[in-house]
């Protein structure tokens, strides 16, 4: 034996990297697995691995780090929103006024009827450049509240991150009119148009708050979803029993596309004419479109069709005196009236984008994250990883004080 004490590190003793315990957990994250998913990947290389507990202690301090980055990427965000909103000489009373999208989501997958979930996140993204400015989220459980009250017992002393009381379906409409009414104190901004889907509950309970004393918001309806709407329930008309058959056979994919298609010709053609113009234009081609989906070309404009203008098929004599025929008018009415928001002719994809990152950061909905902070967290991380598109980067940077090295760098750098 040589008689010589070596000290063997199992990490990087130098400043550039974080520890490799801390790097793990933030891995975890930014992968959308926890800690039993983690185990089995790392069992299966036969490599040890840190206690759950002790995996529960960094993690906490991980997600502070996710937390107070998504702070500083929103801030960020809000800056160059109010420099552009300023150069344009949008300001009202001082403060810069922007235009945003807004949305919500929820813990687990609704499947269209099932909204019991937990916990919801819903963001505010700002029009100009599309990045996150506001994020909130609602929680209707605590995991030791929970445990406490199964054994009647009084819950021990702990931070509790339940803060909604309520149905799932209004955390939307909550967290962003929380969002409307902290931003001129958060950025010195005014948020003066919301563009959102058709859920007026969200819109009605922004203008019963009142956030801008003496400036009213106003609601844009994205043209995606006024389309999809449009589409089903025409659809859905065609499935309706109350109408006899011989009516009802006249629904078919080949006429709602044609009625859409005549709305967004119109909307392409007219969006740069003058603003009151347009919007009558839009208007009569949306009400004149079942007429022409269904052979009636008289009052078709060129730009929407190509056929001659006369009457070229004999269904819209065979119904236009039904009842079918009249709701078929009422649905296309309804999108009539929104020609206003569809001469914008702007989607909330966007902020649809940012859902897509937190599913990620989730486990797409298949991971129940909402018994503690985890959900929170994680969307606090989907801020960093949809404003910087380096996440994980952009956390060490912040952790270190400086740009961390090695195959991180590269990976993230790659996908930009």
């Amino acid at each position: 034996m040589c008689k010589k004490y070596f000290k063997v590190c199992t990490d990087h003793l130098d400043t550039d990297r974080i520890d490799i315990n801390t790097a793990a957990v933030s891995g975890i994250v930014a992968s959308g697995i926890g800690y039993s998913q983690f185990e089995e990947t790392m069992s299966a290389m036969d490599v040890p691995i840190f206690r759950e507990k002790y995996y529960a202690k960094i993690q906490d301090h991980m997600f502070n780090e996710w937390e107070a980055t998504a702070v500083e990427a929103m801030e960020q965000a809000a800056a160059i929103e109010r420099e552009a909103a300023i150069q344009e000489g949008r300001v009202f009373n001082g403060f810069p006024v922007i235009d945003v999208f807004a949305d919500g989501a929820w813990c687990k997958r609704s499947y269209g009827n099932n909204y019991k979930a937990m916990s919801g996140v819903a963001a505010i993204v700002g029009r100009k450049f599309g990045k996150v400015l506001f994020i909130g989220v609602k929680n209707k459980y605590c995991l030791i509240c929970a445990r406490a009250e199964k054994r009647q017992e009084k819950p021990k002393s702990h931070v509790c991150y339940k803060n909604y009381e309520g149905p799932s379906s209004g955390m939307e409409a909550t967290i962003v009119c929380e969002g409307f009414k902290e931003s001129t104190n958060m950025y010195g901004l005014i948020y003066g148009n919301i563009v959102a889907d058709g859920d007026s509950a969200t819109y009605a309970k922004i203008l019963a708050s009142d956030p801008y004393e003496g400036y009213v918001v106003s609601k844009i309806e994205c043209r995606n979803h006024v389309l999809r709407n449009m589409c089903n329930k025409l659809r859905a008309l065609g499935k309706d029993t109350k109408y006899p058959k011989v009516q009802r056979k006249h629904i078919t994919d080949e006429k709602v596309m044609s009625m859409r298609k005549v709305v967004t010709t119109s909307i392409k053609h007219n969006k740069n004419n003058p603003r009151d113009i347009a919007i009558r234009q839009i208007h009569e081609d949306i009400t004149n479109s079942l007429n022409h989906a269904y052979g009636d070309h008289r009052r078709c404009k060129d730009y929407c069709c190509s056929k001659d203008k006369s009457i070229l098929s004999s269904t819209v004599g065979e119904l236009e005196h039904s009842t079918f025929w009249f709701r078929l008018k009422v649905i296309l009415n309804s999108v009539a009236s929104k020609s206003r928001s569809l001469l914008e002719d702007v989607d909330t994809n966007a902020v649809e984008r940012f859902n897509s990152v937190v599913a990620k950061f989730v486990g797409g909905k298949r991971i129940n994250f909402a018994s503690r902070r985890s959900y929170q967290a994680r969307c606090s991380a989907a801020v960093v990883s949809y404003n910087t598109k380096r996440p994980l980067y952009t956390l060490h940077k912040k952790i270190l004080g400086k740009s961390p090295v090695g195959s991180l760098q590269k990976l993230e750098g790659r996908r930009e």
